[in-house]
Order: structure tokens, then sequence, then C-alpha cells
């Protein structure tokens, strides 16, 4: 079946809830690892509602060495540089 999704309004780059489909994470956690600096995004615009967006580069490049599990972890092998 083909995809039927919309095509982003922003290319390059995705959304939280984009980011926690590709981790394998539920976006509570996405959000936690912005928040903790383990993963940068943007705003479109300077408002409280605008979305968060990833650059999806960056977001792949994360993914390889980004391992879901419960539990703590050590993220400083995780950060982006």
């Amino acid at each position: 079946m083909a995809n039927t999704r919309d095509p982003s309004p922003y290319p390059g780059y995705l959304t939280i809830v984009e980011v926690a489909e590709r981790l394998g994470i539920h976006a509570t956690s996405v959000r936690r690892l912005l928040m903790q600096g383990h993963l940068r995004a943007v705003k479109p615009w300077q408002s409280p509602v605008a979305p968060w967006l990833f650059e999806q580069a960056a977001i792949e490049q994360f993914a390889q060495s980004y391992h879901p599990r419960p539990g703590r972890k050590d993220y400083d092998s995780y950060k982006l540089l």
C-alpha cells in the first residue's frame, strides 16, 4: 500500500512524534532527551505552541548508537556535538 501520509511542511526535519517513532520510544522520552541536551531541536517561530523540529540527519546519526531500554542510561556517548 502506498504511503498516504502528507509530506512534511518542514523538509529535512522531524517532529517529536516522528522522532519517537524512529527511536522506538514515547514522545515524552524524546522531550526528556531534548531538555537534557542529548538532542537538538529548533522552533520554526517564537511561540510556546510552535513545534520542536529535529534535523533528520542528526536523528539518524543519534539513532545509530541509541538503544531504547528501561532504566538508567549513560547518555554521554549519545550526546550530539
